[in-house]
């Protein structure tokens, strides 16, 4: 499926819509889950709760939210219920209602993702593209370059730019 603007748009759409949905309806049945494994040891429903994420979601968030607010725990990757001293008849209402106020998405944090921008590798890239132009002009083919100039005084003063910062690099090691 080729997408356009328009269609791309509608899909965030419905990403955005269907995702706080979705988002909702696993808090609520990861509720449910809890309640069902501290009030009578059956991790049932975690378990279905996980299997019906599949793969195309972050099943590793909620299973890690099932676990700290309930007796649910994993061993050699499968769930199963756990004792915990913590987690007694009078307070269970209590880790249901922490439960039910702390939605796994808020629980367990997604890593943040950090733009990494290497303009130096970017200059190195434009000067090979330009060197592989000049390879097919010489075997016959046809370029069209613009601001060629501009790029030859680029390279000029990358070349003594990393002349200079190499010796630098070289006392902070």
């Amino acid at each position: 499926m080729k997408l356009n603007e328009k269609t791309f748009n509608a899909a965030l759409k419905t990403i955005t819509g269907t995702g706080e949905k979705l988002a909702s309806s696993i808090h609520d049945a990861g509720c449910f889950a809890i309640a069902q494994a501290n009030e009578h040891g059956n991790i049932g429903f975690a378990v279905r709760l996980r299997d019906a994420m599949g793969k195309k979601h972050d099943a590793q968030r909620v299973v890690t939210w099932l676990c700290h607010f309930g007796k649910i725990g994993v061993k050699d990757g499968m769930l199963v219920y756990r004792k915990r001293k913590d987690i007694q008849p009078e307070n269970m209402d209590a880790w249901l209602v922490k439960a039910e106020a702390t939605p796994y998405w808020e629980f367990t944090k997604q890593k943040q993702l950090i733009e990494k921008i290497d303009y130096l590798a970017m200059l190195k890239s434009i000067s090979t593209k330009h060197k592989n132009a000049q390879i097919k002009l010489d075997e016959g083919g046809q370029v069209v370059e613009s601001n060629v100039g501009v790029l030859i005084e680029v390279e000029k003063l990358l070349a003594k730019l990393t002349a200079k910062a190499a010796p630098a690099q070289a006392q902070a090691v």
